[in-house]
C-alpha cells in the first residue's frame, strides 16, 4: 500500500470516529445562561454535540438559536430546569429527555416561552406523586416530530400551558395528562393519529 493510500485511509477513520462518538458537555453551574462557556464542562454545545444539564441545575437559554445533538435533564433531590425565554430558541437534532426528582415535593420541568424543537421528548416516572416532570408552555411554541412519551401517571408527569403556546405532535402522544388553559395540541403527522383521552 502506498503512503497516499495509507494518510486517506487513516483520515477516512478519523473522520469516522468523529460522527460515532458525539461529544458530550454538562451544563454545571447552579443556576446561569446556556451561552456562557464557564457554565459548561466542556464549552456551550453546538449541533453536534451532546447537552446534559446537571441534576439540580438551572439553565436558561437567552439566545437565539441555541442548538445540541440531544438534550437531557439529570434527577437529584434538587430541582433541574431549563427555560427557553421569550424570543429566544433552542434546536435538539434529536432527544429531550427529563428524569425524575429522587426526593419529594420537587419538581423538574422545561418551560417553554420561546421556542423549542425536538425530535422526541421522554418525561421519566418517579417514585411518588409529589415527584413530577413537566413541560410547561408559557407563550411558547415546541415542535416534537417524532412522539411525546410521558411515563409516569397524570399525577406525575404533565404538558402544563400556563397560558396560551402551542405543541405540535408529529408522532405518538402517550401517558401523562395536559393540562390544557389557552394552549393547543396540534397533531401534525401527514398519517393517523391517535389523540388521547386527556
Amino acid at each position: 500500500m502506498n503512503t497516499s493510500k495509507i494518510i486517506l485511509s487513516f483520515l477516512f477513520s478519523g473522520l469516522f470516529s468523529l460522527t460515532v462518538f458525539a461529544q458530550t458537555t454538562t451544563f454545571t453551574a447552579s443556576s446561569g445562561n446556556w451561552n456562557a462557556p464557564a457554565n459548561w464542562s466542556n464549552g456551550v454545545p453546538t449541533s453536534t454535540v451532546n447537552a446534559i444539564i446537571g441534576a439540580g441545575n438551572i439553565c436558561t437559554i437567552n439566545t437565539n438559536g441555541a442548538e445540541c445533538a440531544s438534550l437531557t435533564l439529570n434527577g437529584s433531590n434538587g430541582e433541574t430546569q431549563l427555560t427557553v425565554s421569550s424570543g429566544r430558541s433552542l434546536s435538539v437534532g434529536g432527544a429531550i429527555s427529563v428524569a425524575a426528582p429522587t426526593s419529594g415535593n420537587k419538581l423538574n420541568s422545561i418551560m417553554v416561552e420561546g421556542e423549542l424543537s425536538a425530535a422526541s421528548l421522554t418525561l421519566a416516572n418517579s417514585s411518588n406523586d409529589n415527584r413530577d416532570v413537566r413541560l410547561i408552555v408559557s407563550g411558547g411554541v415546541v415542535t416534537i416530530t417524532g412522539n411525546i412519551t410521558m411515563n409516569g401517571s397524570a399525577s406525575r408527569n404533565e404538558i402544563q400551558f400556563n397560558t396560551t403556546g402551542t405543541v405540535k405532535v408529529g408522532g405518538t402522544l402517550s401517558g401523562g395528562t395536559i393540562t390544557a388553559s389557552s394552549g393547543t395540541m396540534e397533531f401534525t403527522s401527514g398519517g393517523a393519529q391517535t389523540i388521547p383521552a386527556t
